[in-house]
């Protein structure tokens, strides 16, 4: 799904607007997150890292791509992205590389949510 995601991201950014790629995905978007959701919920739950690191790029790739459309699904992923800069050590290079992943992942759905202070609440 990384890939997926990844590949339509690119054709995006090389494109000016939106890209057809783009409008093929969008309809399909609030299920993939519906899925994401899920297993992100799966590996916070049972503190998966290999799990959390994918769907963290995923995440990102995904809230980077939709854009301000993200927002809507902004409750579903701040808890679980505050436990786990809140309890992921900076110990070894894993964690270190997690704690990355999901600041990064936090900046593209703050971005989502820039001009929606009212989702934040």
């Amino acid at each position: 799904m990384t890939s997926f995601i990844r590949g339509f991201l690119e054709d995006f950014e090389e494109e000016e607007g939106d890209s057809e790629n783009k409008k093929l995905l969008l309809p399909y978007a609030d299920q993939i997150v519906e899925s994401i959701a899920a297993l992100f919920e799966k590996s916070v739950k049972e503190k998966y890292q290999p799990l959390q690191d994918e769907v963290l790029v995923t995440l990102s790739c995904l809230a980077s791509l939709m854009e301000d459309s993200f927002a809507a699904h902004y409750g579903k992923f701040m808890p679980g992205l505050k436990n786990i800069l809140q309890n992921t050590k900076w110990d070894t290079e894993q964690e270190q590389e997690l704690r990355s992943n999901c600041t990064e992942c936090v900046g593209y759905i703050l971005t989502s949510v820039k001009d929606k202070p009212e989702v934040c609440k």
